[in-house]
């Protein structure tokens, strides 16, 4: 028992308590965005839309292990809002990476792959100089958030 109070013991009783406190912190830094951001998000996405899926694509990436890029074909069932004039019946393609990782990254959560034939909400941003969206919703870029009201 006298050996715990050891200059060697206090050392070791640190070192764990530091590894604790180390792998709280690690916990802490993989956290999601909260709902609120993930609102404020969908608000402020210059394309909302209610879309059908008619084609899923996923190409890896050869420089980069466990990443793929996923490209949806969609056709456009209802314009909610638009910055980019699209229409009703339009066709849109959307593209966006996926990865396959055991942990999610921190930050905005990643969209996930839609199924073909679903319809689905969709908060877009449009791809500069190209007829390609990409999400601006992270996770939440194909499911809407209900507003909370006080």
């Amino acid at each position: 028992m006298t050996k715990l109070f050891d200059t060697g013991g206090v050392w070791g009783l640190r070192a764990v308590c530091g590894l604790v406190v180390l792998l709280g912190v690690s916990q802490a830094v993989r956290a999601d965005l909260s709902p609120r951001e993930y609102r404020r998000m969908q608000r402020e996405a210059p394309e909302e839309l209610r879309i059908e899926v008619l084609g899923v694509h996923e190409r890896p990436l050869r420089e980069r292990e466990r990443e793929f890029e996923i490209i949806v074909d969609a056709k456009v069932l209802r314009v909610y809002r638009t910055a980019v004039r699209i229409h009703e019946g339009d066709v849109i393609k959307i593209t966006y990476v996926h990865h396959r990782r055991e942990r999610p990254l921190p930050g905005p959560g990643e969209p996930p792959i839609l199924e073909r034939g679903k319809p689905y909400p969709a908060y877009l941003t449009k791809v500069e100089r190209e007829r390609i969206f990409k999400p601006s919703a992270g996770s939440f870029s194909f499911e809407r958030l209900e507003e909370r009201r006080p």
